[in-house]
């Protein structure tokens, strides 16, 4: 279905982008090519990244446990209400700067990579 041109790169040159991107579509017109951005460096990178017009969709990639935002051993109720809070507000943040860019932004990954089992079935539903 996409080619993405890597899996997190960390704030890629835009040249790199768009001459990567551009080379992908060269070769294979009929799939989407999307960058495998994380998004969390803000609004200007992920907008910037994903300009291109070789870019069909834009990407984020949610890491609560891995950024601080959620600690597997905390079992209270605030520590999960933290990582809903951030998560929420990350995948917002990434939806509408996709509506400003005027490309789709599917949900990818596993957003509940790393939580406890018992954890994901109140994290999943608020994000």
């Amino acid at each position: 279905m996409t080619w993405e041109l890597s899996n997190e790169p960390q704030d890629p040159p835009q040249s790199w982008v768009a001459d990567t991107s551009d080379y992908n579509k060269s070769l294979d017109p009929n799939h989407l090519v999307t960058v495998g951005f994380e998004g969390k460096t803000g609004e200007w990178w992920f907008k910037h990244v994903h300009s291109p017009e070789s870019i069909d969709y834009a990407c984020g990639h949610l890491w609560v446990q891995n950024w601080g935002y959620y600690d597997p051993l905390d079992l209270s109720e605030k520590s999960l209400m933290k990582a809903e809070e951030f998560a929420t507000g990350f995948l917002r943040n990434l939806s509408a700067w996709s509506l400003d860019l005027h490309v789709p932004r599917p949900a990818e990954g596993n957003p509940s990579a790393g939580l406890y089992t018992a954890r994901r079935e109140g994290f999943l539903p608020a994000v």
